[in-house]
Order: C-alpha cells, then structure tokens, then sequence
C-alpha cells in the first residue's frame, strides 16, 4: 500500500517521539530533549538523543537517525507499511482505503494466516497426544529438548497418513484451495486426489517478523526419507528469502543486546535457546540473502554467522562475504564464527558447554578480517607483478561496496595491510640472511622505540632538525622525557644553525644525556671488537637501513611519515577524549550546549583522521620500498637522490 506524503506527515504531527520510543528505553528530559542509552549499542554513558520540536531521534555512539516510524522498523523489525498500520492505531487515523486489486490481495492474505494458524495448532496438537507421535517425542528427548522449549516453539507433528491434515482442516471449515495455496497441500497435475506435503516429519512452525505462522520447516523420522527436511515452498504468505526462523524472539533478546547468530539449522536454534542463546535465527536451509542480512541489521549492527569449520563452512562464509560486501553501511557488518571439529551448534553446546560457545562467539572474526585471510593464504608474493596481482584482488572486491564511506575506509584499511604485510615479508627475508646480533632490532616498533626512533632521526641529521624543527609539537609524544627531550631539541636549533651530530651531543643539557645514549647511542670504545659501539647505534637498530646511508631526500621522507604517523596518533587521543568529555556533560543539564558543541568538534576530527589517514596510507607502501631498498641486506638497486 501506498501512503501520500500528507497522510505520513499527519501521522507524525500526532506523535511524539519521546512518547513511543520512550517504550524502550528509559529516557531523561534534558532542556528541549530527552537523553537515554542507547537501544542500537550497549553502553554505560548515554549517547541516545529524542527532540519532540524536531521530530527525531539520534544516537551518536551508532550514527542512527529517523523518525518514529524508523524507530519501530529498526527496533521493533517491522515492515514500512507495518509500523505505518501500528502508529496509525495510536493516532487514531484510518488507513487509506487500498484499491481492488489490493484490497482482494489482502483478503486473500489475512485467509491463508488463518489456515496456517490452524495446521500449526492440529500439528501441535498431534506431537502432545497422538500415539503415533511416540517416535517424534522420543526423538526431541534423545536431541534434548525439555517440554518448555517444545512449547515456546509451538513444535508439532505430522502423521504418515496421505491426507490427515487436509482431511483435518477442511472439516474445520477451509476450503482445498487455500490448504493448496497455504502450501500444505499438493495437488498433483493428472488429476489424482491432492495430499498433505508433510508427512512423518516433526514440524517446525516458521513465523513472520510479526510471529504469525507463515509456513513450516519438517524433519524426517523415516530414514529413507528422499528428504531429511523440507520447507513450505513459495507462497503468497512465505519467500524463503526474506525469512529468519526465530526472528521474532531474537529481535526482542537483541534489544536487550544479546548476541544476534545465525545457525544452520531449526535443532541449533532451540539448542542454542535453551543454553541462554535467545538472538539465535536459521536461514531456512538457503545461502544468507540481501533481505535476510537487511532484517539482521534491524536488530543488531553485526550478528555472529556459525559455520563448521571444514572446507564447506569455509565456502559457505565466503559466500556470504560476497553477498554482504555489496550492502555494506557504516557501522553495520557481520562477524563470522567457526566450530572445531565438525561439531554443529547443537552438539558443541552439549559436549563443551554455554560458556566454551560464549569464548567463540567472542572470538569471532570480521568481515574485513576474513576477505584478507582468504586472498593471503597460500599465495606466492616474491615478485612484484604478484604482489601487484594481490592488491589489484583487493581493490576488485572492495569496488564492489556501493556505500563510499565504507568502501573508502574498507580501501584504507587494505592499503594498511598490504603495507604492513609486504614489509614483515622483507623483514623476514632480510633476518633470514642474517646472523642474530644484540642490535638486530625486532619486525615491529612499539610507540616507545617509534618516538625514540623519530628523536634519534632529529640527532643524527641535524638538516631535518633545521628544517622541520618548527612543525613538530613536543605533546606528539606520549612519554613526557620525551616531549621535554623535543623540546630541549627545540632550543637548541632554534638558537641557530647545528651543522653536525656532536653539536647536539655538546649542547644538550646534562639531564638528557642517558635519554641521549637510549634514543642515538653514545660511541663505545674497547679492546674487544664485540664491546665497541658506533655513535648512533641505537638508531641503526632500530632503523637499520641508516647504516647505508640513503641519499637524504630518502630519509626526509621517511622522516616525514613517521611525523605523520604521531601526528594521527595525536589527533584519535583528542577524538576519543573529546567524546568521553561531550558523555560526561550529556549527563548534565546545564552543559547541553557544550556537549553539542563538543560532539560537533569530534565529527571534525573524525574527518580530519580519515583524511589524514588516507594520506598515510597512499605513502606507506612508497615508504615500505624504500626501507626494502635500503635495508643492510637488500640486494636490490641503490635510488639515487
């Protein structure tokens, strides 16, 4: 159905926000808004904002924003028109009328829940008392399903007969058509008498984001069964596609931000209910769709998809890595889990336990994580057309995501990886070549050796102090001794030119000299060749391709990108602070503005990171080469200045 603009404007002049999201989450008048944390992200400070004026909700830790009629399609999982016929009962307003042709689609709708409500109740029905369902309850004791989920479940059976439900319902009053187009009866084209399609199958009743019954999944108790389960097919009721067994209860356990996972099968979802698992849904037996993975993001922002971990489960991940990418949006993924050994959801909980399945739900990888493994592993990258050949994988599938935003920072991301991962290769390579020695340095810097290693950089060139002196803020580093050793390192250049390293060794004040000997390395003299130092060898174990001298425009650049990577690190350390300050004053109502304000100034910085980020990226691998070039062991060609 269709609804004019007037009608939806109407509709929202009625009701107040605050109002109906105040349902679901406990909301705090703060001036001219209500504040609450947050019903898309756990939380402790709320981020969560209402504005009645404005008509609008915004929530600044997940980046949601709508309308009221958002709000029940996000947190409630309905429909457009759904949440458009649940608001319009709260207004008092009467649904334009549909015309003919929709009006007798919708009559024909409303008839076919009604038919599959009933073959829900006579399949329940038939699994409490039947003595011929002796052999289903036996088989949900032995899988161990206790009474209270077969309940909640509304699980059921369906007798061997050839035509017991239909015989059944029709006595209940519904014609065969509807049972035909309801999908529970097939009627066969050379006229023979039509028959139920379940038949010796428990049966797993499968609801829409609403709970009614649409249509059912059975499991086979005969072993011969050509079989072992069986869906409803396509109906006007049920598309397989856009279904999630369970969706309803996991929508409401999300809301309490549990975890969102999807199993392969109906016995995994119960099993995994039972357990404490309530977010957990089944994809009816298909491959994850574009309107499945849309539902899930109604309710959770990145649900855990489980799959065996042989070679299967890995094709079926993929799969859905393919499917996902396209879709994207910022914040919203999905996170992947593998089970060990062969094992299934239902049989892991019951030989390991909710606590080991909790462990490897918490261990799950992302999206991004998962993309990479699967390019990077066993692929030869010893020459520079296959390296070419990986990033060119790379960019082909991140071209694929439509959203620019993620798509940029999913480019970002990569470029990232790439750089580090083909520096570790070189790395690894150039160790290998060579003997183990006290100053051989190590693959990675933590941010004491980086800072220590830009500081050394300043002493050993003292024509990248005088030129760049200037543009370097002592508070870029994160160890005080060092931010005052930049400042000492400040005066002295400052205080004219330094022509040679032993100027700073002779200016410097006292107080520095063992910081000195850490971030250059005093000379060392001895008998004994193994106790002799060269000045500045604690910068050429840490970056060792000083030792080969490179022209100087070489290390500039270096130099200059290790100032960038600072200067990031700088600018997320007043981000994040910027943020828990604009929480704290949420909570305040005489600090609304400033927190506003304070939010404001984080959105900049977060530009300004990206921005800032990407240019680092772009430079990282023309760094990366030329460490390789000039590394102690490279064998490749010397660049000229």
């Amino acid at each position: 159905m269709r609804f004019s603009p007037a009608f939806l404007d109407e509709l929202k002049s009625r009701l107040r926000v605050s109002d109906i999201v105040g349902r679901r989450v406990k909301l705090q008048k703060r001036g001219r808004e209500y504040v609450g944390l947050s019903p898309f992200k756990s939380e402790k400070t709320p981020s969560f904002t209402v504005n009645d004026d404005k008509g609008f909700y915004h929530c600044f830790s997940s980046g949601e924003h709508g309308d009221v009629i958002s709000f029940l399609m996000e947190v409630e999982g309905l429909s457009f028109n759904e949440a458009i016929e649940k608001l319009a009962g709260e207004a008092g307003m009467e649904l334009p009328k549909p015309d003919r042709f929709d009006q007798a689609k919708e009559e024909k709708r409303k008839s076919l829940y009604d038919v599959v409500q009933a073959a829900a109740d006579w399949f329940a029905a038939q699994l409490r008392s039947s003595p011929a369902a002796e052999n289903a309850r036996d088989y949900l004791l032995r899988r161990g399903l206790d009474a209270a989920a077969v309940e909640a479940f509304h699980l059921g059976f369906a007798p061997g007969e050839r035509a017991a439900l239909k015989t059944a319902l029709i006595k209940l009053g519904f014609e065969e058509k509807m049972l035909v187009d309801a999908g529970l009866v097939i009627r066969p084209d050379d006229g023979r008498p039509s028959y139920d399609r379940f038949r010796n199958r428990i049966i797993f009743p499968i609801t829409d984001a609403r709970g009614r019954f649409i249509a059912f999944g059975g499991r086979a108790l005969d072993a011969d069964a050509p079989a072992k389960y069986l869906n409803s097919p396509e109906t006007p009721l049920f598309h397989k596609g856009s279904v999630l067994f369970n969706y309803p209860r996991a929508r409401d356990a999300a809301r309490n931000f549990a975890p969102v996972i999807v199993v392969e099968g109906y016995m995994d979802v119960i099993a995994l209910h039972q357990a404490g698992f309530e977010g957990a849904v089944a994809a009816l037996g298909t491959a994850m769709t574009e309107a499945q993975l849309g539902l899930l993001w109604r309710v959770t922002a990145e649900p855990v998809l489980a799959f065996d971990g042989d070679e299967a489960g890995s094709r079926a991940a993929m799969r859905v890595v393919d499917r996902a990418l396209p879709i994207l949006k910022p914040g919203k993924s999905v996170r992947f889990s593998f089970l060990p050994d062969g094992l299934d959801p239902d049989d892991f909980i019951r030989e390991r336990g909710a606590a080991a399945f909790r462990d490897l739900l918490n261990r799950s990888q992302g999206l991004a994580d998962l993309l990479w493994q699967k390019e990077i592993i066993g692929r030869r990258l010893s020459t520079p057309e296959q390296k070419a050949a990986l990033a060119q994988q790379f960019e082909t599938a991140i071209a694929q995501i439509e959203d620019k935003v993620v798509r940029d920072y999913y480019r970002f991301d990569f470029k990232v990886r790439l750089s580090e991962f083909f520096w570790r290769t070189a790395r690894r390579k150039e160790n290998a070549a060579q003997p183990v020695t006290a100053a051989a340095g190590t693959d990675e810097l933590d941010d004491l050796n980086y800072e220590r290693m830009v500081l050394g950089l300043l002493v050993e060139y003292p024509d990248l102090g005088n030129a760049h002196i200037e543009t370097i803020e002592p508070d870029w580093f994160s160890n005080d001794w060092h931010s005052e050793f930049c400042n000492a390192l400040h005066t002295i250049y400052l205080a004219g030119e330094v022509a040679d390293v032993l100027d700073i060794y002779e200016q410097l004040p006292p107080r520095f000299y063992m910081l000195l000997n850490q971030v250059h390395g005093e000379e060392r003299g001895g008998d004994a060749p193994a106790a002799r130092r060269a000045r500045g060898h604690r910068l050429h174990a840490r970056f060792p391709m000083v030792m080969q001298r490179p022209p100087h425009a070489v290390i500039e650049r270096c130099f200059l990108h290790f100032m960038k990577g600072l200067y990031i690190r700088t600018l997320e350390k007043e981000k994040n602070q910027t943020l828990m300050q604009a929480g704290d004053f949420l909570m305040q109502p005489d600090k609304q503005a400033e927190a506003e304000k304070l939010y404001a100034h984080a959105t900049g910085l977060e530009r300004l990171l990206m921005d800032e980020r990407k240019k680092y990226a772009d430079e990282e691998i023309t760094i990366l080469y030329l460490i390789e070039e000039f590394s102690p062991h490279s064998n490749g060609r010397q660049l000229s200045s």
